[in-house]
């Protein structure tokens, strides 16, 4: 029997590691018409089914994920922020590059969240967050330094 969209949710917020890992591949693979489902995974369930969750929504590009993964920024669980970010990183949507930049500039942000939010800023590939980049690159600050530097240099994110 073929498996659905429904079937693939279910199995995403009910199944076993294996399970979910296969359904949020699944989901992402059927792109749009996934992302309602997923949007509402986001919400509710444990952090794994709704990391994958989040995960899932980075490889659709569609904007109405963005603003709900820019407010997982600011969830306690470390992984559900840092899948958040990810997918956050892989889309090309301006109406997150606020977000994005905050997360940058909060001393209190994590070096690896600090990262991710970089990527997703050189990812934009926008003169302005590429300028504003290369001057965060230039930083006396090392924690605004680095990741500037690597998103600048990352060969998949390069501004152009």
């Amino acid at each position: 029997m073929p498996h659905t969209l429904d079937s693939w949710v279910r199995a995403l917020r009910a199944g076993d590691t294996l399970a979910k890992i296969a359904a949020a591949d699944a989901l992402a693979a059927l792109g749009a018409p996934a992302v309602p489902a997923l949007l509402e995974t986001l919400g509710s369930g444990d952090a794994e089914t709704r990391w994958r969750a989040a995960a899932a929504l980075g490889w659709i590009d569609d904007s109405r994920s963005s603003a709900p993964l820019l407010a997982l920024l600011h969830e306690s669980d470390w992984s559900l922020r840092h899948s958040a970010l990810w997918a956050l990183a892989m889309k090309r949507d301006a109406s997150i590059s606020a977000g994005l930049f905050a997360v940058l500039l909060d001393a209190s942000s994590e070096e690896q969240i600090r990262y991710l939010a970089a990527m997703g800023l050189a990812h934009q590939q926008q003169d302005a967050l590429t300028n504003r980049l290369r001057a965060l690159a230039q930083d006396d600050n090392e924690l605004l330094r680095r990741p500037a530097n690597a998103a600048l240099i990352n060969p998949a994110f390069r501004p152009e």
